[in-house]
């Protein structure tokens, strides 16, 4: 009798090879008789990370981190509790791997908004300190508009699905914020209802005009302005070397 689904994929490794086995079951199992990328992992890996990495303090710091963790090895194996981390169920179940890559995605996004956050606050005191109204007007609140109600926005739901546990599709939400308005109403709307008791339809439509309108003040005043700023820059450099020309031309006279 011929099975449907193929024989189900074993390794067997020990506490060393291990550590490169999960590296190369995070981007996928082999087939049953496949080859083990691992077993070339365990020698390539250290290799190419070291090639791209090549920072004796970083190393020293990660030999240190390991060398303690392997000193305490026993003592951490024996708690029940885990002090940080993912829950231990999670490892070896079917459904392992697309949680931890949809974990990893979410914390990518937060981390990546708070970052970029941290950098256009930045501009604020750097504007302040210069006294440059332009760049607080047409750089800081621009771009802070545009990214939170664009990113802001997907972590604030990202927070919110954990919190409230909810199945709704966050995917579909921000992708059709940048299609047109009627698919906006027909399909987010609808899955975001499952964030938001009212209707979510004026809220959407908000934070996409506080898009358009945060992209063209980057656009266009900043740069206009710029520009119109060299030139009188520029022109009064012309007139002052051309006076000073002019100077020199009327002593010469003079003197002679």
């Amino acid at each position: 009798m011929d099975a449907v689904e193929s024989p189900l994929t074993y390794f067997r490794t020990n506490r060393f090879t291990n550590s490169f086995q999960e590296i190369v079951d995070a981007y996928g199992v082999a087939r049953y008789q496949e080859a083990n990328l691992a077993v070339y992992t365990i020698f390539t890996f250290p290799f190419l990370f070291a090639v791209m990495f090549g920072d004796w303090g970083h190393g020293i710091c990660l030999l240190l981190g390991a060398l303690f963790l392997i000193s305490r090895k026993s003592k951490l194996g024996s708690q029940d509790a885990y002090p940080f981390g993912v829950d231990p169920s999670w490892r070896g179940s079917r459904s392992e791997l697309p949680f931890l890559n949809s974990l990893k995605m979410k914390m990518s996004i937060l981390l990546g908004v708070t970052q970029m956050n941290l950098g256009i606050i930045l501009s604020y005191f750097n504007a302040r300190f210069f006294h440059n109204s332009l760049d607080f007007r047409y750089q800081f609140l621009p771009q802070m508009i545009f990214l939170n109600s664009l990113f802001g926005y997907l972590s604030m739901l990202i927070v919110i699905k954990w919190c409230t546990g909810s199945q709704a599709d966050l995917y579909h939400v921000m992708i059709y914020m940048f299609l047109s308005l009627r698919i906006l109403v027909t399909i987010s709307c609808f899955r975001a209802r499952k964030y938001f008791r009212h209707d979510p339809f004026s809220f959407l439509r908000s934070l996409f005009e506080l898009k358009l309108f945060a992209f063209h003040c980057c656009l266009f005043p900043n740069d206009s302005c710029r520009s119109f700023a060299d030139n009188i820059v520029a022109f009064g450099d012309y007139c002052s070397s051309m006076d000073a020309f002019s100077k020199t031309i009327h002593f010469e006279e003079a003197s002679l």
